[in-house]
């Protein structure tokens, strides 16, 4: 029987007209679904020819069968769809796009192997780890560290557990932390530093320990230099964050002081140190000292400040917010329920906020609209290029 795709969902599977969903469906498409899965009867006009020859093992990328215009069209909905539910209006909703070959931050998993070993990212349902030999979206210098990986693997790791492996392209070189291993590598510490001299490895941890560093691995972050620490959080491209930076100080200029909450390594915060005055919390402590001392070594550790804090748990009280010039806010996926209360019980009105969740971002902009907030300007940012994760970038005013 022949079934029509009506939609896709949020993950990018699409709904079927009987109830079922599958993956690897545009919507529009006629469908018949067999034993081994589905097979297109009428395909799509956006149905392109996947550019990597992984596209269909590797989990990475989820619509690479899609065309860019369709893909922007379809994130942008995500995003507009989330706030209508709230009945919140978003006007004109930009989009901009990473490039490929721009993604400076993943995680690999290796696996030894009877025959060597395999390094990439599971296929859909994350059981059956692809060997990756080329990608789309990774900047080219992690491709290119693949086979150095399969090599660790082959000369320390195991049969019987897969090593996870997180990467981060940085200013000075490859910053690489792995877990994972089934033993101590230390008394093998000559293999080690040849295989990451070899491999062109700026630092080297295991297991959160700091191993080799023969280049002090730094992200800048406007006229601030920071020192990661393993393992830490980066945005995934340069380009995103970029974008970030200039959305944020578009909306606080002639500051004074500005609220940097769910701070990170400064990434946000230290970029108009230079502006302003910053105030910031974080719930990683080791976030929190590298930025301070990034600050410091700077020269701007008067203008700088971050405090670690949970702020899920303990949000920062509206009368700690109140005078502020502008408010950023950059929480993780779960978004910042209890702190836009605080927000808006506050008498804040600039706020800057950052969303790698559409769905969570529009409950806390309902929060926000509730108190008298309005979205004065908006734009979604693909940095995970044929994904369905999108980003939200919007600014809030109240006056």
């Amino acid at each position: 029987m022949t079934l029509k795709v009506t939609r896709l969902g949020t993950e990018a599977e699409g709904a079927l007209e009987d109830g079922r969903w599958s993956k690897g469906v545009l919507p529009g498409e006629d469908v018949i679904v067999t034993e081994t899965g589905v097979r297109i009867e009428k395909p799509s006009d956006h149905r392109v020819k996947p550019k990597c020859r992984h596209a269909k093992t590797c989990g990475g990328c989820t619509l690479q069968h899609a065309s860019q215009d369709f893909i922007s069209d379809w994130k942008q909905g995500l995003v507009k769809d989330q706030l209508a539910f709230h009945g919140i209006a978003c006007g004109d909703l930009s989009l901009v796009t990473s490039p490929t070959h721009s993604r400076r931050r993943c995680k690999f998993t290796g696996k030894r192997t009877k025959k060597g070993a395999i390094v990439g990212f599971f296929e859909p349902g994350g059981r059956t780890l692809s060997d990756l030999h080329e990608c789309m979206v990774l900047d080219p210098a992690l491709t290119n560290l693949a086979p150095h990986l399969r090599q660790f693997c082959q000369n320390f790791g195991s049969r019987r557990a897969t090593i996870e492996f997180w990467c981060l392209v940085t200013d000075s070189g490859i910053d690489l932390a792995v877990d994972g291993l089934s033993g101590p590598v230390t008394d093998g510490i000559s293999e080690v530093t040849q295989w990451a001299q070899t491999a062109g490895v700026a630092r080297l941890s295991i297991q959160g320990e700091v191993i080799l560093s023969f280049e002090t691995p730094t992200l800048r972050f406007g006229k601030v230099a920071v020192v990661p620490g393993p393992g830490s959080f980066a945005q995934a491209t340069v380009h995103a964050e970029t974008e970030m930076q200039a959305f944020l100080k578009r909306h606080i200029q002639d500051a004074q002081t500005v609220i940097d909450l769910f701070s990170g390594l400064g990434h946000l915060g230290l970029s108009i140190v230079h502006l302003c005055n910053v105030q910031a919390w974080e719930g990683e402590a080791d976030m929190v000292t590298a930025a301070n001392l990034a600050a410091r070594t700077s020269g701007y550790g008067e203008r700088y400040d971050a405090k670690c804090r949970n702020l899920f748990s303990d949000p920062v009280p509206a009368d700690e917010l109140n005078g502020a010039s502008a408010i950023v806010l950059n929480p993780p996926r779960a978004g910042a329920k209890n702190q836009a209360k605080q927000i808006a019980e506050s008498d804040v009105e600039t706020l800057v906020y950052v969303s790698c969740n559409p769905q969570t971002f529009a409950g806390d902009a309902a929060i926000l609209t509730d108190a008298g907030f309005k979205i004065s300007e908006i734009t979604a940012i693909d940095q995970f290029r044929w994904s369905s994760h999108v980003e939200v970038l919007a600014a809030f005013d109240r006056s």
